[in-house]
């Protein structure tokens, strides 16, 4: 049994999830609105992870205008070597001006990978 239990925790040790998130675009829709932001998620760690995003728009001014709890990137999570392609459709309501998005993933207690667009 401590033989099990031993291996068990060599694994344990071994598994290293790595998360990456790479803005894409940030366009219209294809009939002139809202805005689409595109970003991709990159597993290139060792351990499947089903990680939960969330992506903040703050105005020119720094006032947060949106936050947006997203899907999550892969149905079943993503597989070591993974990638995920996501699109977000932002608030209709945005007036014309600046904004900046940033959108971060998390994939365990202290794991956090985040991608700022502007």
């Amino acid at each position: 049994i401590d033989q099990d239990v031993m291996g068990v925790a060599s694994i344990a040790r071994t598994l290293k999830p790595n998360l990456q998130l790479k803005f894409l675009s940030m366009k219209r829709a294809s009939n002139g609105t809202p805005l689409v932001l595109s970003y991709r998620t990159v597993n290139s760690g060792n351990s499947g992870i089903r990680p939960v995003s969330t992506a903040v728009v703050v105005d020119a001014a720094g006032k947060v205008v949106a936050t947006l709890t997203l899907p999550p990137s892969g149905q079943a999570g993503i597989i070591p070597g993974g990638v995920v392609d996501t699109d977000v459709m932002l608030p209709p309501n945005l007036s014309p001006g600046s904004y900046t998005a940033k959108v971060q993933s998390r994939f365990g207690p202290k794991s956090v990978a985040s991608v700022e667009i502007a």
